[in-house]
């Protein structure tokens, strides 16, 4: 029987088990370097010249592990790095004589012998059988002898391959694809497991529920299938889909209908889908596809099929319909749609540019492990490519980096721009990892992140402890008092406060102001229930009943949202999904000028504004100055809302000097200027040398055709020409635009390139990972304690297919609105709910906008950590880990020297009602000639001199 070529793919497979086997030989097999020595591998030329090199390659084999003949097989004579190096041997020669039946054998007869060894001395000592994965039933190498009865019987139960399909007895011929993902468990009871359990896998099946459609769904999501068998699964998951059915049946119809199309055209079309089917099977399809969107996009248990009352429902909308199981739809329906769906999604995302990638973990309910990855495209549409169960591996930085790069290579890394996650000690490795990999892909750390922290620090602070505690005594009573929340309930409705007292949540940013927020907002009401006896409480009467304590009370309360009201009115507006990495800076430069304001006023003693004033230099330097990048300031500095507005103390547009194109030196780089730049724009011009540096030199790509030299020489003339708006960057900026939409028109013009170019890139990455977070939360919406036993997979495909069926790609996507100011967050980003022309709105009002619980919280014990009232939400605890905090300053705040931390701009991006004050227009357009620049192509990619900003 003559032996099958085996694929690439398939033989490096079974040169990684042959690794495997060889490391794992029995102790019967001495260690030792005497026989074997396949690190110094080599042939007798003279015996290459008369054969050639694949037949002395065979010889030499021959010689030295089968002396005997192959026929009788080959027996280990040593074990160790001598002998393990065969198999880098038979990778390098199979490669360079890709499909030589000869050198494949090698490969087979040394597996088929490795496992024979290992399978003796495992039986002998540990009595558990050895599972022959991949030995091959074909492994012959001459005619024998007609076998003997009992021979032959023993060759009925030759052990199966994983690459050829066992002959069948008759009826429905097997499925080749199931044969290779399920493999037999030697012994008593028919068992499989998965193909990967060489890997690390630990699923097994027993044979009446190993069935195709429940080993394909772990399949497609198992990380230790290899990828070509994953392939090959979800094209057959996709194929089965009733979303994929309808989209070619819909595809066929408008094929039919169109008188245009060629007859040629028609011959192509799939008959599965051009033969019509009878009206029951239709129907029958159609319910259950609807039924199926119903599940995912509303977040219903698919349990809730079984159940009689939805059998009835379905019964009386139609008796012909038999309803399928929630076995049905978990193993079956979901995984095929979810495949379908993914695939979708590729091609989506293999259309877009400048892409961000995030990733986050979380925990279900049933505590199972797993990670969301979700890629972003430039109009910050959140996508889930991945939710990755991991609970039987640990979340080391270099598995997050695995998921990451298969993610990454799968959608193709030329399209990436961005990575943004939290700040824990494995996230902060990986997305390093990902920048080395990649050195073009920017890292983006999370903003809201460290807001929150910073919120946690001043909460810390001795002169807040005592306030902090008192909010915790209220907040616990109306937790566990339903009358006085019914009561309070009452008098809200009287007085017309919407909102009652808000729980401590474990996932809520600035959880210590809204709990503190929302007693100051009923406080009140509170006094008058307390005064009138409504309420009567005696652990915290003493806070709401007219005397010291209470006016110390509510004084505290004051002072405690004035401080952290800063922190989480940013937080709010960060967490958008339409901010920039200008407003990241915008947004930080706004809480120190707050921050600074308030503590110039009474009030404070001076040991806690020096905390104060530490804790905000420490996260700010967290954040931008001690960054991996100057990703922020440099979009901030980009924004041309902001380019001829007084903040930045370095950036007077008149008084920037030139940068003169001159003569070089004697070593053949630019003359340096002896007028010096200002701080600020040669980092930021460092920073776009360097991102222009990796688009020439990693990416290997050009701009708008432009050479690396003039490119680099353009850079830096482009950018001061931008600051003064002198041509071709005077473009109006106009109301209700975003500075991605002028980067976006910018960089059509070719005399705007490359700056145009490397701006538009910035501004369309998303430097929040909030999307992570809203799919913890639709997690913890799908998987309610109640709900516990749902598998995390289910969860995550559920999940996917409800993103896409709400989103419609060809539908027009939602305005793109600026992050501009906390007070108009209503306008900007629920602009489809409100007038043109919004009334005036009270602080009242923004505050419960932007807070956006509902109307009454309920409080749940699991949501709320009355003994760590402060220490929520920490886990960015890598920082903290490395920084010292006392080498901060603590007299002063460090922007103070570099921001106009009093211009009316930064108070009115936190303001409640609005600053009176307008950012200055735009200069005029002046219309000048470009002045080209031409340089010479040479290897200046790699002298780091010429790519700074001098």
């Amino acid at each position: 029987m003559s032996v099958r070529i085996l694929s690439p793919e398939e033989l490096e497979e079974i040169l990684q088990e042959l690794t495997r086997q060889l490391t794992c030989l029995g102790s019967n097999i001495l260690d030792g370097s005497n026989h074997y020595n396949f690190q110094n591998f080599a042939y007798d030329p003279s015996e290459a010249a008369d054969i050639g090199e694949e037949g002395a390659v065979n010889h030499t084999l021959e010689v030295i592990l089968a002396p005997k003949g192959r026929g009788k097989g080959i027996e280990f004579k040593e074990k160790g790095p001598g002998l393990m190096a065969v198999v880098d041997v038979l990778r390098y020669y199979n490669k360079k004589y890709e499909g030589n039946a000869v050198l494949q054998k090698w490969v087979r007869d040394l597996l088929d012998a490795a496992i024979k060894s290992g399978e003796a001395v495992i039986c002998n000592e540990n009595n558990i059988p050895v599972d022959p994965v991949l030995v091959d039933s074909t492994n012959t190498v001459t005619k024998r002898k007609q076998a003997s009865p009992d021979e032959a019987e023993g060759q009925n139960k030759i052990k199966r391959t994983k690459f050829d399909v066992p002959k069948n007895r008759g009826g429905r011929p097997g499925d080749p694809l199931l044969h290779k993902l399920r493999v037999p468990i030697p012994g008593p009871g028919k068992k499989f497991r998965c193909v990967g359990h060489s890997r690390g896998c630990r699923v097994e099946w027993e044979k009446q529920s190993a069935f195709r459609s429940r080993v394909f769904k772990h399949a497609h999501n198992c990380h230790f299938v290899p990828d070509s068998l994953k392939r090959e699964v979800s094209g057959q998951l996709q194929n089965r889909s009733l979303g994929h059915y309808f989209e070619k049946k819909h595809e066929v119809t408008d094929s039919k209908n169109d008188q245009t199309t060629s007859s040629e055209t028609q011959k192509t079309g799939d008959l599965k889908y051009l033969v019509e089917e009878s009206g029951c099977v239709q129907l029958i399809k159609k319910i259950n596809f609807a039924v199926l969107k119903l599940i995912c996009t509303c977040g219903i248990p698919p349990s809730i099929v079984d159940r009689q009352e939805w059998k009835e429902l379905l019964c009386v909308a139609n008796p012909k319909y038999d309803p399928p199981s929630s076995k049905t739809f978990t193993d079956s329906l979901i995984p095929s749609e979810h495949a379908f769906v993914k695939c979708k999604q590729l091609e989506h995302l293999q259309s877009r540019e400048n892409l961000t990638i995030s990733f986050n973990g979380g925990t279900t309910a049933g505590l199972q492990s797993i990670y969301m990855v979700h890629v972003i495209t430039p109009e910050h549409r959140a996508f889930l490519v991945e939710g990755s169960e991991a609970s039987t591996v640990s979340h080391t930085s270099q598995h997050l980096f695995d998921v990451l790069n298969s993610v990454i290579k799968t959608i193709g890394p030329e399209r990436f721009r961005g990575i943004t996650s939290d700040n824990t000690g494995n996230t902060t490795v990986a997305r390093k990892l990902i920048r080395e990999a990649y050195p073009w892909i920017i890292i983006l750390p999370d903003p809201c992140h460290r807001l929150n922290l910073l919120c946690k620090d001043i909460g810390k602070i001795d002169a807040f402890k005592e306030i902090i505690a008192q909010v915790q005594r209220v907040v616990k009573y109306f937790h566990k008092s339903t009358n006085s929340t019914s009561t309070l309930k009452l008098k809200r409705r009287e007085l017309g406060i919407s909102q009652g007292i808000k729980s401590v949540g474990k996932t809520r940013f600035g959880t210590i102001y809204y709990a503190a927020l929302s007693i100051e907002r009923n406080y009140g009401a509170l006094v008058e229930l307390f005064k009138g006896g409504d309420i009567k409480a005696s652990e915290i009467a003493p806070y709401f009943v007219p005397g010291f304590t209470a006016s110390a009370f509510s004084f505290g309360l004051q002072r405690l949202t004035m401080v952290l009201s800063p922190m989480a009115k940013s937080i709010t507006c960060l967490e958008s999904s339409h901010s920039t990495v200008a407003d990241v800076y915008l947004f930080w430069l706004a809480v120190t000028a707050d921050i600074h304001f308030m503590l110039s006023q009474d009030g404070l003693a001076t040991s806690d504004s020096e905390k104060i004033r530490r804790a905000v230099n420490r996260r700010f330097n967290q954040m931008v100055n001690e960054a991996p990048s100057d990703v922020y300031i440099t979009g901030f500095v980009l924004d041309p809302r902001f380019r001829n507005v007084h903040i930045m103390q370095d950036l007077n547009p008149l008084e920037i000097p030139k940068i003169k194109i001159g003569p070089r030196d004697s070593t053949g780089k630019p003359a340096k200027s002896n007028e010096t730049l200002p701080p600020t724009l040669v980092r930021v011009g460092n920073f776009l040398l360097s991102m222009l540096r990796e688009h020439y030199r990693s990416l290997n790509k050009d701009i708008a055709g432009l050479k690396q030299a003039d490119a680099r020489l353009r850079l830096p003339r482009q950018i001061l020409e931008y600051k003064k708006c002198d041509y071709p960057f005077n473009m109006r900026f106009k109301k209700n635009s975003t500075a991605g939409d002028w980067w976006a028109k910018l960089d059509k013009n070719p005399d705007a390139q490359p700056l145009a170019k490397l701006a538009r890139s910035l501004f369309e990455v998303l430097p929040n990972s909030m999307c992570d977070e809203r799919t913890a939360s639709t997690f913890t919406w799908l998987n309610s304690p109640l709900r516990n036993k749902q598998d995390s997979s289910t969860l995550a495909r559920m999940t996917t297919i409800r993103e896409w069926y709400r989103f419609n790609p060809e539908n027009r996507p939602d305005p793109f609105c600026p992050t501009v100011k906390f007070c108009n967050m209503t306008e900007l980003l629920f602009r489809d709910k409100v007038s043109s022309s919004p009334p005036p709105v009270s602080l009242e009002k923004h505050r419960e906008t932007c807070d956006s619980s509902s109307e009454e919280i309920v409080f749940d014990a699991q949501d709320v950590d009355f003994d760590n009232f402060v220490e929520e939400n920490d886990n960015d605890n890598d920082d903290d880990a490395k920084d010292n905090i006392y080498k901060y300053a603590a007299d002063k705040l460090d922007l103070a020297s570099q921001i106009n931390l009093a211009c009316p701009v930064l108070r009115d991006v936190l303001s409640d009602k609005g600053v009176d004050s307008r950012i200055l227009e735009m200069s005029a357009n002046v219309d000048k000639t470009d002045e080209r620049c031409s340089g010479e192509d040479s290897d200046d990619l790699e002298d780091d001199t010429l790519w700074k900003m001098d």
